[in-house]
């Protein structure tokens, strides 16, 4: 994730805008200062009253170091959210490919491996345990009994950051996920929001937020 912070500077020896980004990461040492040019003149000579002429883009791109941390992420979820885990997965993409993240959920298990000790492995291994809350997720034996606990213990000795994602309304309240805060905010389920979209927009800037926190900790 790029924090963009842009700032005008006058520069007395030019007669436009010499426009700073600073720009910094979670992984990087210290901020990045980098030049961007106005698309017009933003002071008509040394000393004269700043007008603002054309829009200034605000936005850089910027790519991780290969070596930088990465937040193992845990994704929980019933065979019956598939869809649910997809979007969320899709939701993610921009992180992974920021190199901020590392998703795994059971569908990356590999032929042949043993599915229970693979499970248990990632959910030992995990900063992030991501879980898809629905009636079907409650009723998984598996889950409750496998995983939850898991979660649960880890997180407390704060080892995990485990965070409920709400798909539609359910008793989650009454069992051990009752402890963390959940996404949406509030606990709304994402299937009662209209559109979805929009509130799977606001599970991805949460868990940006948080995921941005526990990378800074990690540096």
């Amino acid at each position: 994730m790029v924090i963009v912070r842009t700032a005008l500077v006058r520069v007395p020896e030019l007669f436009d805008t010499s426009v700073m980004i600073l720009t910094t990461s979670p992984t990087a040492k210290g901020p990045s200062v980098l030049p961007l040019a106005s698309s017009g003149a933003l002071w008509s000579k040394p000393g004269s009253t700043p007008s603002i002429c054309h829009p200034i883009i605000r936005v850089v791109a910027w790519s991780p170091p290969e070596d930088g941390p990465r937040l193992r992420v845990f994704v929980s979820y019933s065979k019956s959210d598939i869809k649910a885990k997809d979007e969320l997965l899709a939701q993610l993409k921009l992180l992974v490919q920021e190199g901020l993240i590392e998703p795994w959920h059971d569908r990356d298990i590999r032929p042949g491996e043993d599915w229970n000790e693979a499970i248990q492995k990632q959910l030992q291994e995990a900063d992030v345990a991501l879980c898809l809350v629905s009636n079907a997720f409650l009723t998984t034996d598996y889950i409750v009994e496998k995983e939850i606990p898991v979660m649960v213990e880890r997180s407390q000795r704060g080892k995990c950051l485990t965070v409920p994602i709400i798909l539609e309304k359910c008793l989650w309240t009454r069992g051990d996920l009752k402890r963390f805060n959940a996404l949406p905010a509030k606990g709304k389920p994402i299937r009662s929001a209209n559109p979805h979209a929009k509130a799977w927009v606001g599970v991805q800037a949460g868990l940006a937020d948080w995921f941005e926190e526990l990378l800074s900790k990690k540096n």
